[in-house]
């Protein structure tokens, strides 16, 4: 039993993405507000991202992709990184470049301690920047890595399961 026990473990570790970070964001500025899932790798670099943006007309939507840095498509308007760190002030000059819903292409970046996103919808050749000061209401949250938290689970009802086995034992030798 043990072994089954060990056995699962190791697979649950070997399944679980270790370097992966997942928060959940939301930004509440004075021109536009951001909520958004991001994950990242062990090095800052966004690897999806959910989510929606809200804003003046036309600036409402959801997100539907994280645009790679390795994409030309966008590379006449902006350069992007894709990085987001744990702590303020989260992304950098760069920013992180995402297409939304209703065919805008959205880069959030940091300028002169103002979070700014800037929106284009490249196939009508129109840029807005909405800039807001970056004292707005940030709140960022770490997201339990869903392979960590059944691992605990697993090893929690592995103790148990090893506690019960040596009741059942010490029960049945007291009775002979």
């Amino acid at each position: 039993m043990f072994a089954r026990v060990l056995v699962l473990v190791a697979a649950l570790f070997a399944a679980a993405p270790a370097s992966a970070l997942t928060y959940d964001v939301a930004y509440d500025g004075n021109a536009f507000d951001f909520n958004a899932r991001v994950v990242t790798d062990a090095q800052n670099r966004v690897v999806a991202l959910t989510g929606s943006m809200t804003g003046p007309t036309g600036l409402t939507s959801s997100i539907v992709e994280l645009v790679p840095v390795n994409d030309s498509r966008y590379r006449n308007y902006w350069v992007w990184n894709n990085l987001f760190g744990p702590a303020a002030p989260f992304v950098d000059w760069y920013g992180i470049l995402f297409r939304t819903a209703n065919n805008n292409v959205a880069n959030l970046f940091l300028d002169n301690n103002r979070m700014i996103l800037s929106v284009a919808n490249p196939s009508l050749n129109q840029f807005t920047y909405y800039n807001s000061t970056f004292n707005g209401s940030i709140s960022v949250t770490a997201v339990p890595v869903p392979p960590a938290a059944l691992l605990l689970v697993s090893g929690v009802a592995g103790l148990g399961v090893l506690r019960k086995r040596k009741v059942t034992a010490a029960t049945k030798t007291a009775s002979n």
